[in-house]
């Protein structure tokens, strides 16, 4: 397996685990009930309860109060104890939102411009808290870890590490990972990131971030984490973008239409 223009080979770690069958199973369900709430309830109107969801999809009762969990994370959902699970008042809306992955916005900064795949991790969530709650997923869970180095000119710019659900992405390991992840994912999974949280603070390389910047350690860098969301609100990716430099900077442009 060859990912990287200049033949360099990233190292590819896989653990075993469970069958991942059951994966996305969380996933579909609150996705069916998103969109049974958005064509046939209203605001406060109660869903069906847990023991009739069951019997519908034919899951387990796990599996359907993961879903339901997913929805009252994302506020669509509210729960009242001894009582049900109800639909939440919608709140404001935004009008669509053009969202470029890092390697579209950067394409136009230099011509030579290029992205090293450096290693692939696919394993369990288990033992990563952090990664678990942000993509609602649980330990059992696949995950794979994506970490490229971007360079502009031949110079190392940023150090990027992606997370994806592995269940959504199945495969991924085996596509060309050098270009617009975002990209790879409309086109192949049919998957588009709609949403995103971002948060962005000046940082001190350290351990893995310097060695992977070839850079010193301590020295200044811009640290942005970034969850991306699907249109239904299905968390897809965590990814980290670290640009070192004594006066990093990075500027983001938002897209939409106003209506």
């Amino acid at each position: 397996m060859n990912l990287l223009p200049n033949s360099v080979e990233p190292r590819l770690h896989v653990v075993a685990t469970e069958s991942q069958g059951t994966q996305k199973a969380h996933l579909r369900i609150a996705a069916a009930i998103e969109q049974e709430v958005r064509e046939a309830l209203l605001p406060h109107d109660c869903i069906p309860p847990e023991r009739e969801l069951v019997e519908r999809f034919g899951v387990s009762r796990t599996t359907v109060r993961n879903a339901i969990d997913t929805l009252v994370q994302r506020g669509l959902l509210y729960k009242i104890p001894k009582s049900g699970t109800y639909v939440s008042e919608p709140g404001p809306t935004m009008s669509p939102l053009t969202i470029s992955s890092i390697s579209e916005s950067m394409g136009g900064f230099a011509q030579d411009t290029r992205i090293e795949v450096t290693e692939i991790l696919i394993g369990e969530a288990r033992g990563n808290a952090e990664i678990t709650e942000v993509l609602n997923l649980r330990p059992s869970d696949l995950t794979i870890t994506i970490r490229r180095r971007r360079y502009i000119d031949d110079k190392i710019v940023a150090f990027e590490c992606s997370v994806f659900p592995y269940g959504l992405v199945p495969g991924i390991e085996k596509e060309q990972l050098d270009g617009p992840l975002y990209e790879l994912l409309k086109t192949k999974w049919g998957l588009q990131v709609e949403r995103l949280r971002q948060k962005v603070r000046a940082t001190a390389l350290r351990g893995r971030y310097a060695e992977s910047l070839h850079a010193e350690t301590g020295l200044p860098a811009l640290h942005v984490e970034r969850i991306g969301y699907t249109r239904s609100g299905i968390p897809l990716e965590r990814s980290i973008f670290i640009y070192p430099g004594e006066k990093p900077a990075i500027e983001v442009n938002i897209i939409g239409n106003q209506d």
